[in-house]
This record gives C-alpha cells, sequence and structure tokens, in this order.
C-alpha cells in the first residue's frame, strides 16, 4: 500500500486528500473488522468517516456508506448488519463530531460557505467540470495504471481469482472469509463514482488504492500454497513490460518538459544531475529481475513437480512388484 506511485505522491503534497484516504479507509477496516466478529470496532467506523467528513465534507460519509450498503446486499446480510450496527447510536455520535464545526463555519461566513462548499466543491464537481478538470471516461484506469504501479499489472488476475460472479458460493462463506470480496467492492464502487463524476482529479482515485493493495496482497499471499497459476506469470509478464516502459519514459521525459518561468533552470539541472537515467537503470533492472526470479521459481516448480511424479510411478511399480 505504501509503496505506489499514487501514495507516495499524494503522500507528501500539501492537500487534505491523503487525510480523507486515511480517515476513509481506516473506517472501512473498522467496518470489517467488526462484521468479521469483533463488533466494538463499528463505533470507530462511526468516529472515523465523521474525521473523514470534517477532512474534505460529504464524500467521507458517501463513500463509506456506499461501499458498505453494496457489500452487505451482495452477501445478502443488509438488514442482519445494519441492526447489529446501532445504527441510531452510531449516527448520533457521526452528528456529535460533525455538526458543531458545520454550524460554527456557516455562522462564521454565512451563505457564501454554503454556496462555496456544499454547491461548488461538492455538488458541482460531480455534476458538471470545474477548472476544466475534464477527461474522457477511461482516465480512471491510465491513473490506476500509473498510480498503482507497479502492483497495477496485478489487479485483474487479483479481482479474477475471486471468482466474485459466484453469489451463493459467498454467501456461504463466513464472514472473516469475505475480506477479499470487501476489498472488490471497495475498489469498483469508489471507481464507479468517480468515473461517473463530471469532474476528475488524479487525486480522487486515492481512497481506491488502499482496497486494491488488499486484493493484490491476498492474491499473492496464495502463491506460497498453491504456487504460481498461469493468471499470475501473465500479470508478471505485464509487469515487466510496465516497469521497461517506465524506464524509457523516465529517462527521455525530462528531454520534453517545457521551461517553467518560476524554476528556469529546473529542466537543465534535472537532466544534467543524472537522475532520470539512474531511475531508469533502476527500473530497467527491476523489471529484469522480478522476471528472472519468476522464471526460475516456475522452472524449479516444474522439474520438481516432474521429479516427485517419477519417484511416485517408481514407487507404484515396486509395490506392484512386491
Amino acid at each position: 500500500m505504501a509503496l505506489n506511485m499514487e501514495i507516495i505522491t499524494w503522500g507528501r503534497i500539501g492537500v487534505s486528500d491523503m487525510l480523507l484516504t486515511g480517515c476513509t479507509c481506516t473506517a472501512l477496516l473498522a467496518f470489517f473488522l467488526a462484521y468479521a466478529g469483533a463488533s466494538r470496532w463499528y463505533w470507530a467506523f462511526y468516529i472515523l468517516m465523521a474525521l473523514a467528513v470534517l477532512a474534505k465534507g460529504p464524500v467521507g460519509i458517501v463513500l463509506p456508506g456506499l461501499i458498505v450498503g453494496v457489500f452487505l446486499l451482495y452477501v445478502g446480510k443488509f438488514r442482519e448488519v445494519i441492526q447489529e450496527m446501532k445504527i441510531w447510536q452510531g449516527m448520533t455520535i457521526f452528528l456529535v463530531i460533525t455538526v458543531p464545526w458545520y454550524v460554527l463555519v456557516i455562522l462564521a461566513n454565512g451563505e457564501d460557505y454554503i454556496n462555496t462548499f456544499f454547491g461548488y466543491h461538492n455538488l458541482e464537481r460531480f455534476t458538471s467540470v470545474v477548472n476544466r478538470h475534464g477527461a474522457p471516461w477511461y482516465f480512471y484506469f491510465v491513473v490506476m495504471l500509473v498510480g498503482f504501479a507497479p502492483w497495477s499489472a496485478y489487479l485483474p488476475w487479483s479481482m479474477a481469482r475471486l471468482e466474485f460472479w459466484r453469489r451463493r458460493f459467498w454467501r456461504r462463506q463466513p464472514r472473516a472469509e469475505h475480506l477479499g470480496l470487501f476489498a472488490l467492492i471497495w475498489l469498483v464502487v469508489i471507481f464507479g463514482f468517480f468515473t461517473i463524476a463530471a469532474t476528475k482529479l488524479p487525486s480522487y482515485i486515492l481512497p481506491a488504492i488502499p482496497g486494491a493493495a488488499i486484493l493484490v496482497a491476498l492474491g499473492l499471499a496464495t502463491v506460497e500454497s498453491k504456487g504460481l497459476s498461469k493468471g499470475l506469470r501473465w500479470s508478471v509478464w505485464a509487469n515487466t513490460v510496465l516497469l521497461l516502459v517506465f524506464a524509457v519514459l523516465v529517462v527521455y521525459l525530462p528531454y520534453e518538459m517545457e521551461r517553467d518561468p518560476a524554476m528556469p533552470d529546473f529542466r537543465n539541472g534535472l537532466i544534467e544531475s543524472g537522475l532520470p537515467t539512474l531511475a531508469g537503470l533502476i527500473l530497467g533492472l527491476t523489471a529484469v529481475a522480478g522476471l528472472l526470479v519468476q522464471e526460475i521459481g516456475w522452472a524449479g516448480d516444474f522439474w520438481t513437480g516432474r521429479l516427485l511424479d517419477g519417484v511416485t510411478k517408481i514407487g507404484d511399480k515396486g509395490n506392484g512388484r512386491g
């Protein structure tokens, strides 16, 4: 979760998006802990969701609410879980934390704050393009591919291995086994929500990154017990290509940078520092090393399997003669 371009970049920029992401995603993790059996975590869910709203407005409750709602409907536990969540007590805690600040700031700033914050920065950003931040429908596919690199190459395999279309199967599983499905819905809901929104920015997809990280981590955790599947091998090859493309781009893109009047020597200084070349070399070597590790590991598993099969057949023949 920490080592991807989106988190590394936005974790070092002075905007509230990362605070919103931290509060929203820990709220979702608190919900799942409670859902899996530790019910006291529902209180943390409400508190963290309230902090997310204080960080960046109504989206702090809209996103967790949509994710939890879709998830519970899918697993057929909506009424059951809503009852155990003590929703009225929880919403009371939520309102006690959030309402005072909004009341005070509205009293201090009046109608201008309501129109600017709730109207312009929330409603209008969803329904229309603000500050020329429009983008095509596939915008977040590109953002996820680049922003979640190098792990984005493993996302399709991580999602497909869950067989999420088997709804009856998932409904029969114990709650604690639903983490992968929950992470998938977490990712898809946020991805879909901001794809529908008219205004698009790379930072909007940040709250989806931890969900994607959980998906990939759960997938890679199965390798030790199940070995390298065909889907995972294709993912490693895709990741190799992705890293090699990045290696080339990071070396040559500085030459295409426009001169910034505020930093007229930045472009030349960056090129002369040799950092782009070093970064390209590191990315290229990482790509090759990762591929070699996979292929050597796969070859070892393959020949070990063949050897064990041969030993088993010899043993069976020996037993037959005996």
